[in-house]
């Protein structure tokens, strides 16, 4: 509605379609992005949430090196998002084998985001939802203050 400022925050599959508009279109000014599925490579065949379409490929007879090339064209981690480093926070499960801490390194260091929080917890952990937000608040207090007046 007018505003110049806009934020974006995904959770798993949501953190895949975020970082894909923000890689395409300058729409965002921050981005959280919660256990994003960014590696979608390691997604379809080492995660076990891949387990099925793994069976599918391999049903038809399309090997993990035929699906290599095509990732560039879905894979976040081949591009970069039209937002600044500072501007991105990204928060992950130190147990998460969907989007292992590994992987959010390695985009941190690509993308020279500013802001990564590894916690002790899996994929989908409830308590990452309320700590993405107390982390932002902590690393754009401007972002999240309240004006009284």
């Amino acid at each position: 509605m007018g505003s110049p400022l806009i934020g974006a925050w995904g959770i798993s599959y949501g953190g895949w379609i975020i970082t894909q508009v923000a890689c395409l279109e300058k729409t965002f000014h921050k981005l959280i992005l919660v256990e994003p599925l960014l590696n979608i490579q390691h997604v379809i065949w080492s995660s076990p949430i891949g387990k099925e379409i793994r069976r599918k490929l391999k049903r038809l007879g399309i090997s993990h090196s035929e699906t290599e090339p095509h990732l560039r064209l879905a894979c976040p981690s081949f591009s970069m998002p039209k937002v600044r480093g500072d501007n991105i926070l990204i928060v992950g499960g130190q147990f998460d084998p969907i989007s292992p801490p590994w992987i959010l390194k390695k985009i941190q260091e690509k993308w020279e985001a500013k802001h990564l929080y590894i916690l002790p917890v899996g994929h989908l952990n409830y308590t990452l939802t309320p700590e993405s937000f107390k982390l932002a608040s902590k690393c754009w207090k401007d972002d999240f203050s309240i004006d009284d007046h």
